[in-house]
C-alpha cells in the first residue's frame, strides 16, 4: 500500500468512521427533512452538529495532552452509540430540542474523532506520505459512498429506520473495538516541555506572521463553501426524489463521477494549484447551474460539484498539514484546534443565513449562491497571498 503501519491503522479507523458519516449525512438529514420538508430543520440539525463538533474537537485535543489517542477514539465511538440509542428510543414532544440533541451527539462523535485523527496524522505521518494517504482515503470514501447508501436504503425499505439505526449501532461497536488498535500516541510528555495547550492559544501570540493570517482567511472561506456544498448536494437530491433507493442510486452516480476524477488525477500531471483551481471551477459551475431549478440540472449540478470537491479536498488537506509540518507537537495542536473551530464558526455562519430560506429558489438563494462562488475563489486568492508572503518571510529569515 506504500503507507507506514501507523497510517494504515489510522486509515482503517477512518474507513469505519466514513461509513457512519455517510449514513448520517444522507439518512439522518433525510429523516429530519421528511417531517415538514423545512430547510430550517435541516439547517438547525447541522448547526447543532458543528457546535458539538467544536466542543468535541476541543475536548479531544485536551484529552490527548493527558491520555492516549485511543481514549479519544473510544470517546468518539461512545458518542456515536448515544446518537443511535437516542434516535431509537428517545422521542421528545419538542421536536426542535430533539433535533438539537441529535445534532450535538453527532458533532461530539466527529469532533472528537477528527481531533484524534488529524493530530495523529500531523504527529505520525511524513509530509511526503500525506498525498498518498489522502488519495487512499478518497478511494475508500468513494467505495463507501456507493455501498453505504444502497445498503442503508434497502435496510430501511425492509426494516424501516429502526433497522438501519441498529445496523449503524453495530458498526459503531466495530469502531469502538478498533480504537484499541490505533497508534498509542499522546501529547502528555510534551506538556512538561511546552506547557498546557490553552496557555498559548491567544490569536496574536499564535499567529504572528502575516502569511498565517492569510491562511486563516482561507480556512474561514473554506468553511462557508464546504457547508453550502455539503448541505445542498443533499437538498438538491431530496428535491429530485424522496425515494430512498433512488437517492442511494443518485449518490452512486456522484461517486462514479469521482472515480473518473480519480483516474484523471492519476493519469494527468498537473500542479497542486492547477488541480485546486480546476476543482473550484467545477464546483462553481455546479452551483450556478442549480439556479435553473430543473431536476435534471440539479443532478448535473451535484455531479460537477462532487468532482470539484474531489480535486479540492486532495490538494487542500495536503496544504493544511504541510502548513503545520514545521511546528512542535503542541504547536500543531494549538493551530489545528484554532483552525477547526474557525471552520466550524464559518459553517455556522452559512447555516444561519439558510435559516431564512423557505426554498431553493428566489433572490435569497441566488444571493447565497453568488456569495459562495466568491468565497470559493477567495480561497485561492488567500492561499496565493499566503504562499507569496511566506516565501518572502523565508528569504528574510535567511538574510538575518
Amino acid at each position: 500500500m506504500g503507507l507506514s503501519a501507523e497510517l494504515r491503522r489510522l486509515l482503517s479507523m477512518n474507513i469505519v468512521a466514513q461509513v457512519i458519516y455517510i449514513y448520517i449525512g444522507i439518512f439522518i438529514n433525510l429523516y429530519i427533512w421528511e417531517d415538514g420538508k423545512k430547510i430550517f430543520d435541516v439547517a438547525l440539525f447541522n448547526m447543532s452538529l458543528f457546535i458539538g463538533w467544536s466542543v468535541g474537537f476541543t475536548l479531544g485535543a485536551h484529552l490527548m495532552t493527558r491520555y492516549s489517542i485511543r481514549l479519544v477514539f473510544a470517546l468518539s465511538a461512545f458518542a456515536g452509540l448515544m446518537v443511535f440509542t437516542t434516535l431509537s428510543f428517545l422521542h421528545l414532544d419538542n421536536r426542535l430540542l430533539w433535533i438539537v440533541l441529535i445534532g450535538v451527539f453527532v458533532g461530539l462523535t466527529f469532533g472528537s474523532f477528527y481531533a484524534a485523527h488529524n493530530l495523529s496524522i500531523s504527529l505520525s505521518g511524513q509530509v511526503k506520505d500525506l498525498g498518498s494517504y489522502y488519495s487512499y482515503v478518497n478511494i475508500f470514501q468513494q467505495i463507501a459512498s456507493v455501498t453505504v447508501p444502497i445498503t442503508s436504503a434497502l435496510v430501511i425499505q425492509l426494516f424501516g429506520y429502526p433497522g438501519s439505526f441498529l445496523m449503524m449501532f453495530c458498526i459503531v461497536v466495530i469502531m469502538l473495538s478498533l480504537s484499541r488498535l490505533v497508534p498509542n500516541l499522546t501529547l502528555s510528555h510534551v506538556v512538561k516541555e511546552e506547557g498546557e495547550w490553552y496557555k498559548g492559544m491567544a490569536y496574536g501570540k499564535l499567529f504572528r506572521k502575516r502569511s498565517e493570517k492569510w491562511l486563516n482567511g482561507a480556512f474561514f472561506a473554506t468553511g462557508l463553501f464546504i457547508q453550502f456544498q455539503n448541505l445542498f448536494v443533499l437538498l438538491f437530491t431530496f428535491h429530485v426524489t424522496e425515494n430512498k433507493l433512488l437517492i442511494a442510486l443518485l449518490n452512486t452516480a456522484y461517486t462514479l463521477s469521482s472515480f473518473i476524477a480519480l483516474y484523471l488525477y492519476r493519469r494527468v500531471r498537473l500542479s497542486e494549484n492547477t488541480w485546486m483551481l480546476l476543482g473550484m471551477t467545477f464546483v462553481s459551475s455546479g452551483f450556478l447551474i442549480s439556479l435553473a431549478y430543473i431536476s435534471p440540472l440539479l443532478v448535473v449540478s451535484n455531479l460537477l460539484s462532487t468532482v470539484g470537491m474531489f480535486y479540492f479536498n486532495i490538494t487542500w488537506m495536503t496544504k493544511v498539514f504541510r502548513s503545520v509540518s514545521y511546528l512542535t507537537p503542541m504547536g500543531k495542536l494549538r493551530v489545528l484546534l484554532w483552525r477547526e473551530c474557525l471552520i466550524c464558526l464559518s459553517r455556522c455562519c452559512m447555516l444561519s443565513a439558510l435559516f431564512f430560506l423557505d426554498d431553493i429558489r428566489g433572490p435569497g438563494f441566488i444571493i447565497i449562491v453568488c456569495l459562495t462562488v466568491v468565497c470559493i475563489f477567495g480561497i485561492r486568492f488567500c492561499l496565493g497571498q499566503y504562499e507569496r508572503i511566506r516565501a518572502q518571510e523565508a528569504v528574510e529569515v535567511k538574510d538575518q
